[in-house]
């Protein structure tokens, strides 16, 4: 029986948040109902760990990811469409611009923002928002699109809770 494309991806973040030492890994449904459309289905974190499911606020979302990675700890947040991130665009460019300004970037621990391209068809135009580039120029950010299993597992490998 053969893999799904999720479950490829979940086994490559599984094998870090497993092993990473404390890491929070948050989101909407990410631990209850669809797990956001199935790609938290089976996620796993180490005893040090949390999955936490939160609320609908993704300024608030991004803030904390990087409330937490100044204080040098791990976060990663799931987000079932690209277009939710948008809500959280100024704490990306503006928040973490300012840190950039303030602390050396190699003194913080890791912020991931796992958003994937989710067109369920009868969710509006903004649901198939496919422009991660954009999002990553706007901020200074890296962002990678995980196109296969072999980019699943070198990006999360070498990028995911760094």
């Amino acid at each position: 029986m053969s893999q799904t494309y999720y479950g490829q991806i979940l086994d490559q973040v599984n094998s870090v948040t497993e092993n990473c030492g404390p890491v929070l890994l948050f989101g909407e449904n990410i631990d209850n109902g669809s797990r956001i459309s199935g790609l938290a289905r089976g996620l796993n974190v180490n005893p040090a760990g949390r999955i936490l499911n939160v609320g609908n606020c993704e300024l608030t979302h991004i803030g904390v990811g990087l409330g937490m990675m100044m204080d040098g700890g791990n976060a990663v947040v799931f987000m079932k469409q690209l277009d939710f991130l948008l809500l959280g665009l100024d704490q990306m460019v503006n928040t973490f611009n300012f840190v950039r300004t303030a602390r050396p970037v190699d003194s913080l621990g890791s912020f991931t923002i796992f958003v994937i391209v989710c067109d369920q068809g009868y969710q509006g135009p903004h649901s198939s928002m496919n422009s991660a580039g954009d999002f990553a120029s706007l901020a200074n950010i890296n962002a990678y699109c995980l196109n296969g299993s072999d980019d699943a597992a070198h990006v999360v490998r070498g990028q995911f809770v760094t």
